[in-house]
């Protein structure tokens, strides 16, 4: 028998670590500064109850607005919450309740869609019995939308409807969260896994369920409970850091449940926010008066003529992000300050921002 010589493997690409020098350190990239990363998975676990659905609900909505969450600076993207527990109804009704207690108008709210899978099999993958994880339809349906509408951030609630395995089988959980990593590499996005937590898990604080294949294959691990020292003041939460391979380890947020939202606790109302969108506003005005006075035409588009853009780039605005001034537009235009007005022949016609008093000239 004629040896045959061994296969030949593709070698691998390493890199030598000199390489580095002479180039820029790569910043950590964060959806919530400190908390969740971008472009992994990470999990979110707590007491049924608790409010975690109604706190990454805030999230998806706080990143599509750019708006800081928990008093935390965030990476503003659309988002998809994605829900096994609660129908179209229970999420109109949290969205109105968020939006009132943020100061905004569900109208603002563009970026974040939902899909409320109630009922049928809303398992991701299946496992057989050499423990092969098989996506499913469900999955690659889930896998193509995110792809489709470019989401920056996906959350999933919950664990317990969408893993089909053994949670104590930790060749399984790793697999299943390296599923939905796939999501986060192909797409850039993050994903956020909202859990239940065991009864051991609750006794001794770690909000874990099962093995500890969940905390040890995902890149953020918080849970949120009721502080234990904190008497009967029961809108009080503490959102426990039980793992941050990016971030500080063991940090522990206090937040307070109020109108519907939570805040991050001695850290200010959402009052403040009212005052800053009053801000805004005055500024855009002056902007505008000052622009018009020299004889500016300004659109109500993102071109570099459109009011928000150049607003943004003066000097006078004071770092005013252009997010804000978009808001302030839509304010000023809703409640009859400003008005838009088509101006120019038929092929070429544009929208600019006038005066009221403009329109009918």
């Amino acid at each position: 028998m004629t040896d045959l010589p061994p296969p030949m493997f593709p070698k691998l690409e390493v890199t030598s670590i000199s390489e580095f020098y002479g180039k820029p350190v790569p910043e950590r990239r964060w959806l919530v500064r400190d908390v969740f990363p971008l472009n992994t998975v990470s999990i979110v676990s707590g007491p049924g109850g608790i409010g975690k659905s109604g706190l990454l609900y805030q999230l998806c909505i706080s990143v599509s607005l750019g708006m800081s969450f928990i008093g935390r600076e965030v990476t503003r993207g659309r988002a998809l919450y994605l829900t096994c527990e609660d129908d179209l109804s229970e999420l109109n009704i949290r969205a109105d309740e968020i939006a009132r207690g943020l100061g905004i108008c569900l109208a603002e709210i563009t970026d974040v869609d939902v899909f409320a899978m109630v009922g049928g099999d809303s398992s991701l993958g299946k496992f057989d019995k050499t423990n092969k994880l098989t996506p499913t339809f469900f999955f690659y349906s889930l896998f193509d939308t995110v792809d489709l509408r470019k989401y920056d951030l996906v959350v999933l609630d919950n664990v317990a409807d969408l893993f089909a395995g053994n949670e104590n089988d930790r060749v399984q959980v790793k697999a299943f969260v390296k599923l939905l990593a796939s999501i986060c590499e192909t797409n850039d996005c993050t994903v956020i896994l909202v859990a239940h937590p065991s009864v051991s898990g609750m006794a001794e604080g770690s909000g874990r369920s099962g093995s500890t294949g969940w905390p040890n294959a995902v890149r953020s691990f918080w849970y949120l409970k009721r502080p234990d020292d904190r008497g009967a003041d029961r809108d009080l939460r503490e959102l426990a850091n039980q793992k941050a391979n990016r971030g500080p380890d063991g940090e522990t947020i206090i937040l307070r449940r109020e109108k519907g939202i939570y805040r991050l606790e001695g850290g200010g109302s959402f009052l403040d926010l009212a005052a800053h969108r009053s801000k805004v506003r005055q500024v855009f005005l002056s902007l505008y008066r000052q622009k018009r006075a020299l004889n500016y035409e300004l659109t109500s588009t993102q071109s570099r003529t459109g009011a928000v853009t150049v607003f943004a780039s003066d000097p006078e605005a004071g770092g005013i992000k252009k997010h804000d001034f978009e808001v302030a537009l839509r304010e000023l235009i809703n409640d009859g300050t400003l008005k838009l007005k088509s101006v120019g022949p038929p092929s070429k016609t544009k929208t600019v921002i006038v005066w009221p008093e403009e329109v009918d000239e």
